[in-house]
């Protein structure tokens, strides 16, 4: 079953609920002062904190099941720049490559988690919720079985044969290879369980009071 997406419309005006004016931006995140380029610094941090909640194959998932999808990593990324150079008058113009991995290490811990608490408030607010996406990789393959040439006389029999060996071990060790990624995302969520979530999980349970759909239980 597909899910249903808003339209980039309805996105617009869910970042528009995220990213407040100004003036309510500095008095909610920085009410004694913001250093060096104040604007910037905000909205560059807010853009990564929407970044982390929206892409990552995470869903905000609106009251009637739709889906706000803002693009792929890289889409959600111009998605993000584009509304803010569109709604702020920042000096400079944002670019997809400034919000593309959003917040992931552990030093940002501390300052993001405000941020993604902020997010989920105003999520919450709207009645939408967030699904997680425990991080994985998935193999795309580009390879093609073999074809029989379109004209008969073409056909060579050794090459076909070796073609088609060739293509059969790629597939197999592609299909290895994925094995691995994939005994490794089940080692990593194993291991969550004893590690403190992320801040962005963590930032989720102190609004809604609950661990998201996704998220593994047992560091309750």
């Amino acid at each position: 079953m597909q899910v249903k997406e808003k339209s980039e419309k309805e996105c617009n005006a869910l970042l528009e609920k995220i990213f407040l004016p100004a003036e309510m931006l500095f008095a909610k995140f920085a009410p004694n002062g913001w250093k060096a380029s104040p604007l910037e610094d905000l909205l560059h941090l807010l853009g990564d904190g929407v970044w982390s909640v929206f892409s990552e194959n995470h869903d905000v998932i609106a009251q009637d099941g739709s889906v706000y999808h803002l693009g792929s990593w890289r889409g959600s990324g111009r998605f993000i720049a584009d509304f803010i150079n569109e709604h702020y008058p920042v000096n400079g113009k944002y670019r997809y490559i400034d919000f593309y991995m959003g917040l992931l290490y552990d030093e940002d811990r501390t300052k993001c988690s405000h941020v993604f608490r902020h997010i989920f408030e105003i999520l919450k607010q709207e009645g939408c919720d967030w699904r997680y996406s425990f991080p994985e990789i998935g193999l795309v393959s580009f390879d093609q079985a073999p074809q029989a040439p379109a004209d008969p006389a073409n056909y060579d029999p050794v090459k076909a044969v070796q073609a088609e060996m060739e293509y059969e071990v790629k597939q197999r060790e592609m299909a290895d290879l994925q094995a691995r990624f994939d005994k490794d995302r089940e080692d990593a969520m194993e291991d969550a369980r004893h590690q403190l979530p992320p801040a962005v999980v963590q930032a989720y349970w102190e609004v809604y009071g609950k661990w998201p759909e996704g998220w593994v239980v047992g560091n309750g």
